[in-house]
């Protein structure tokens, strides 16, 4: 999905990340929505960082909400394309000054296969309750397995109505992975549809919770597209 609502969720859990007292990065490989959705705009990119052309701070840019965010649209596919191993340029995150203790990858799935493998990998899916990207979401939990050899995932349930809808709705999905493609697929959490009828406190807790699950369970990657 290209549009700003479904990259929103992205940025929604960076943003609480920081507020819980964490210092996330968000690696955007994809178009640049999830770092629109943070209020971020920039035209540096990865790849000038790899080239040494410019330092992590010129090409890094911060949201209001102190979200690390560098775009990857480039850098990500020359450094798939060098051949170099993944976990190289993870520990580079890591390895900054800047005490990074949460990596966000965004990125299309073959790119995030070949930065984080499915043996130390868990993916997170997400689509919105009743939303036509339930469809996307399949095919990128087919893909991610047929082609690359990931079994397990984690799912985000946003714009729900209840916990019981959320329920619902990853039970009917992960059960079509199931019989479909042998892989299991775990729940973290739901986030509810912003409304006049939901208050902004009550989805910032929810939030919260699914940034504590994610964390809880060590999930590694995000993949988007």
């Amino acid at each position: 999905p290209k549009d700003k609502d479904t990259h929103g969720w992205v940025a929604d859990i960076a943003r609480s990340l920081r507020a819980m007292g964490r210092r996330p990065i968000v690696v955007d490989g994809g178009g640049g929505d999830v770092s629109r959705a943070l209020g971020v705009t920039t035209r540096r990119d990865l790849i000038e960082l790899l080239r040494g052309e410019e330092t992590f701070d010129d090409v890094a840019q911060v949201s209001d909400d102190g979200v690390y965010v560098i775009r990857a649209g480039q850098g990500i596919d020359a450094f798939v394309a060098s051949g170099a191993p993944g976990r190289d340029l993870l520990n580079g995150f890591a390895r900054l000054s800047h005490a990074f203790d949460v990596l966000l990858l965004v990125m299309p799935t073959s790119e995030l296969a070949c930065l984080a493998g499915p043996r130390d990998t868990v993916p997170v899916i997400g689509f919105s309750a009743g939303g036509p990207d339930i469809a996307n979401a399949y095919l990128i939990v087919k893909n991610l397995c047929l082609s690359f050899g990931y079994s397990r995932f984690s799912l985000v349930v946003h714009d729900a109505q209840s916990h019981q809808q959320a329920v619902l709705e990853h039970s009917r999905f992960a059960m079509a992975a199931r019989a479909f493609l042998n892989v299991e697929i775990s729940l973290v959490g739901w986030t509810p549809m912003r409304s006049a009828n939901a208050a902004d406190h009550l989805c910032d807790m929810a939030l919260r919770r699914v940034a504590d699950a994610l964390l809880r369970s060590s999930v590694a990657a995000s993949s988007l597209h």
